[in-house]
Formats: C-alpha cells, sequence, structure tokens
C-alpha cells in the first residue's frame, strides 16, 4: 500500500445517485496526490510526498525526510509543445520526497529472537515466511474446540504493537522515545543519508560509475529501494546517461 501526499486546493462535490452519494474532490492537486501514489510502486516507499506538502512541514519534520527524484509531470503533448518559458517549465519539475520507515521491523517477534537470521533472507522470503505463520495461527484458531480460544502469540504481538485508544498529543521527542518509532527508523544512520546524498548527487551530475558503486553499496546494506529503481535505470542505459538526460530529472 502507498501513499502520495500533496499539498493544494480542490473542489468538493458529489457524485452518485439518490440511493447512494459519495463525496468526492477534484483538482489539479488532487491528480497530482493520485499520481505519487501510482509511483510508490516503482520506488518501493510506502509514502511519496511533494514539494509543496515538505515545504509545509515543520524544520524538525523536514529533518526525517530525504528527497529520492525530481519529476518534469507535464504530459507528452506538453512535451512535444515545450513553448514555456523557463519559469513555467521550473514549476512543472516537482521534487518528491520520502518518509524512510523500516515496517518489517516491527512485523514479527520472531526477529528479535533470530536476530541475524532475518537479515540473512530476501524481502520475498520475510513475506512468505509471515503469511505462512498467519495461516497456519487462523487454521488453529478456526478449528479450536473453542473459537474464543486465540493463539496466546497473537495477544503477544499485539500487546507489543498495540494502537492507541484515545488522542495522542504530538510531541517531537516522540520520535526519540517510542520503541516503535525508533524501531522502524534505527537502521536508517547518518552514513546512510550521506552515502545517498552522494549517489544521488552523482546521479544527477551523470557520474554513473561512481552513482552505482553508491547505491549498490546503499541496497546490500540497508535494502535501499530507490537505489534499486536507481540503479535499473543506470544498468537499462548501460551505465551512460542518455542524450536527453536533464539533470536526473524524470519524465512523466
Amino acid at each position: 500500500m502507498g501513499f502520495g501526499l500533496n499539498r493544494g486546493i480542490a473542489v468538493q462535490g458529489a457524485i452518485g445517485t439518490d440511493k447512494k452519494i459519495d463525496a468526492t474532490f477534484l483538482s489539479v492537486d488532487v491528480t497530482l496526490a493520485e499520481e505519487l501514489e501510482g509511483l510508490t510502486k516503482d520506488y518501493g516507499v510506502s509514502i511519496l510526498m511533494s514539494n509543496s506538502f515538505y515545504d509545509g512541514l515543520s524544520k524538525n519534520c523536514k529533518e526525517f525526510i530525504r528527497q529520492i527524484h525530481e519529476i518534469d509531470f507535464r504530459s507528452e503533448d506538453d512535451l512535444e509543445n515545450d513553448d514555456d518559458g523557463d519559469e513555467e517549465r521550473d514549476k512543472s519539475i516537482i521534487k518528491i520526497y520520502t518518509f524512510d520507515m523500516d515496517i518489517e521491523a516491527l512485523l514479527s517477534k520472531e526477529d528479535e529472537v533470530h536476530g541475524s537470521k532475518r537479515s540473512r533472507l530476501s524481502r520475498a522470503e520475510r513475506s512468505h515466511s509471515m503469511k505462512r505463520r498467519t495461516s497456519l495461527r487462523d487454521f488453529r484458531n478456526k478449528n479450536s474446540p473453542d473459537n474464543d480460544v486465540v493463539d496466546t502469540e497473537i495477544n503477544e504481538n499485539d500487546e507489543i504493537n498495540k494502537l492507541p485508544t484515545e488522542p495522542i498529543r504530538y510531541r517531537q521527542e516522540m520520535w526519540r522515545s517510542i520503541p516503535q518509532l525508533k524501531k522502524v527508523r534505527e537502521k536508517f544512520d547518518r552514513r546512510f543519508f550521506l552515502d545517498w546524498a552522494d549517489g544521488f548527487s552523482c546521479y544527477q551530475d551523470g557520474r554513473w560509475d561512481e552513482a552505482k558503486r553508491k547505491f549498490l553499496a546503499l541496497e546490500n546494506i540497508y535494502d535501499d529501494q530507490p537505489s534499486g529503481y536507481f540503479l535499473r535505470e543506470i544498468n537499462s542505459h548501460g551505465c551512460v546517461p542518455p542524450k536527453d538526460f536533464n539533470f536526473g530529472v524524470r519524465k512523466k
């Protein structure tokens, strides 16, 4: 599941019939949020946000955000009839950002017991393992003489990741004091962000040999999916930037 976050204006309206009416929101800014949601699959992240959304964040929040690309959202027709001035062209180029989270660190209590085993498993193997454990628990509970009996392992895990039942006032220090929030961020250390900045800079400058080395290390050490995206782009062009390469700006 992916989320596209954008900030702007929208027109609210109602669609449907007399029997069922749904509220909807229409605008260019809403469309951009939908496109960002779709792009989460390309970059392998859960959240993508526009520069407009990013600009609305506080300085403290921006510390947790990573820019991963720039995209020209003009249509093919607009690109063919490129009569826009530089100012209009710049407006169509959107910087996109993500908030890095290692959600899998929270999913399985087994990870705490088997430590290094988790790092040796691929993403697909971990996903299959979790699905298998879930299906086995469902089968045991369904065929239990007393359907009210719930697997104790589920109860324990639910207690670990229990959702709040009442409002929580946001505080900046939560990111460093709440165990779950610390856990989803702990693998993204200072070295990760420095190496990413170096790799992305090399990519934009057309120094793809250097960028490839950086992205390979990030993918291998941190399982970083955006790095995987750029590696595929680099390899698809034989490690040579194409003629229409515009400082790494991706066309829609």
